[in-house]
Formats: C-alpha cells, structure tokens, sequence
C-alpha cells in the first residue's frame, strides 16, 4: 500500500508541469520497486489519473485526457510507468525531477525522461 501512495506521488509531482502550457513531448519511465504480476495495471492507470485530476483541479487546470498517456508495464518483474505528456514545457523537467528523486527515496529505482526539443536525462 505503502508502494501504491508513493507511485501515485510519483505521477502527481512529475505532472506538475502541466500537458497544455507548452510545446514539447515528454516521456517519463520511471522504474518501481513494485512486483509486476502482483499488481494490476487497469487499477494503478486509473488512480494515477485521479490523482492527476486532483492535481489540476488544485492548480485551476482543466484535465483534457487527450493530453496525456499512461501505461504501466512489466520489466523484468518489476512494475514501469509510463507517461506520456504533450504540450508541456520540458525546459521545467530537470527541476521537478531532481525535487521528485529527493522526495521519493528508494521507491524509484531508475527513471529517464526524453522529450521531443532533445533533452534526456537520467533520474
């Protein structure tokens, strides 16, 4: 339960760049300590939306789906979340992933980020 709060705090602080306010593409893999096959991917898709909701809702932005994509998979029994975003501001993902990794400790333990002006880093 504990893994489920901190993945959904995941999501929520890396979307804090919200999809809509920009030009680029981003793609967060971020690698969990969480057993894929235990776990099941419609449940950790959905509250990982609600939680974006929420999110939005606070900050007086308006969740359009069509935004934003996000998948959950397997590797090498671990659980990976995928999320896509577009229209964001990929300029603001080094901030909000260095303050995620502090904030989050040992639940993650890799992720990377790419996104369509060129700029990759590792978390």
């Amino acid at each position: 339960m504990l893994r489920l709060l901190y993945l959904l705090f995941v999501a929520r602080t890396v979307l804090s760049c919200a999809p809509g306010t920009g030009n680029d593409i981003a793609t967060m893999t971020l690698r969990t300590n969480s057993h894929h096959s235990y776990s099941n991917p419609y449940y950790y898709t959905s509250r990982v939306e609600q939680e974006m909701r929420k999110l939005f809702r606070a900050h007086n932005i308006n969740y359009d789906p069509n935004f934003v994509r996000i998948t959950t998979r397997g590797e090498n029994d671990k659980l990976v979340v995928t999320v896509q975003a577009y229209s964001v501001d990929c300029g603001r993902a080094p901030d909000f992933m260095s303050k995620l990794r502090r904030q989050i400790g040992d639940l993650i333990q890799s992720g990377h980020v790419s996104c369509s002006n060129g700029m990759e880093f590792n978390v």
